[in-house]
């Protein structure tokens, strides 16, 4: 930070006109990105108004680039178009955020920086809906399951699958990446998660007490195109001996037309 002299002083400029690229004098060329990627990560927690952990990713660097502006841009039912926060310096290639919900529409905009203090020109994520879901996306393929209460849980309540071999089953045509959020007790059990079938990881749903609001599992790459199926089966019975498995939400960021 102490390195990027003058930063902050730019930042008023870039803030009047994102448009320029300040360059200093004596460098051969103004850093530069390919773009930004966004996605939820995993482990996270969900906080009780549904909103999310975001990772950014500056996309493509140039080999001088030292860091990033950073803005978040919404939209919200009063208002047309979108409406961008500052959101500070930040060195390397990455940054997290939790944009407030409810929310509209989402998009991250990043101006590339250089050690010398030269700034690039702005890049943008694709603009998506992040969006919460409390158990409306799942169904139970195979096994018995039954809805289960506690304040921990988002909305106050959770699926619990009961017994080895439970299936669950999300069918996903309009996301960029979806995230699976569980609650965790001390029946819980371990389930394997598949993407199309293919075995993609595992999920841990024991603990001692009642947990919940739990990022365990994110799917990213998806083509919101295509219809993708994820299916969660419980193999294994975990540290207290069950094999339950609580589905307490979903999110994602989707597609828009």
């Amino acid at each position: 930070m102490r390195r990027l002299i003058g930063m902050f002083a730019l930042a008023a400029v870039v803030g009047a006109s994102l448009a320029t690229t300040a360059v200093r004098a004596g460098a051969s060329s103004p850093p530069s990105a390919a773009g930004v990627v966004i996605h939820p990560i995993a482990p996270s927690n969900l906080a009780p108004t549904g909103a999310f952990v975001e990772k950014i990713v500056e996309a493509n660097p140039s080999p001088s680039n030292c860091g990033f502006f950073l803005y978040r841009g919404v939209t919200s039912p009063s208002q047309f178009g979108l409406s961008y926060t500052y959101l500070g310096f930040h060195k390397g290639t990455q940054a997290t955020d939790i944009p407030p919900q409810p929310v509209g529409y989402l998009q991250y905009k990043l101006l590339p920086t250089d050690c010398a203090g030269n700034v690039g020109l702005p890049v943008y994520s694709t603009e998506v809906g992040p969006a919460v879901s409390d158990d409306s996306l799942l169904w139970v393929a195979s096994g018995a399951a039954t809805t289960v209460y506690s304040p921990k849980y988002y909305g106050g309540s959770a699926v619990q699958t009961t017994g080895k071999g439970a299936d669950v089953r999300l069918s996903l045509d309009t996301y960029w990446n979806f995230g699976l959020v569980v609650g965790t007790g001390p029946r819980g059990g371990v389930g394997t998660v598949f993407v199309n079938g293919v075995k993609k990881g595992t999920i841990n749903f024991y603990s001692a007490t009642v947990g919940g609001e739990k990022v365990s599992f994110v799917a990213l790459g998806i083509n919101p195109f295509v219809e993708t199926v994820i299916d969660v089966v419980a193999t294994a019975p975990g540290s207290g001996g069950g094999n339950s498995m609580y589905f307490d939400a979903s999110i994602g960021n989707y597609f828009i037309d």
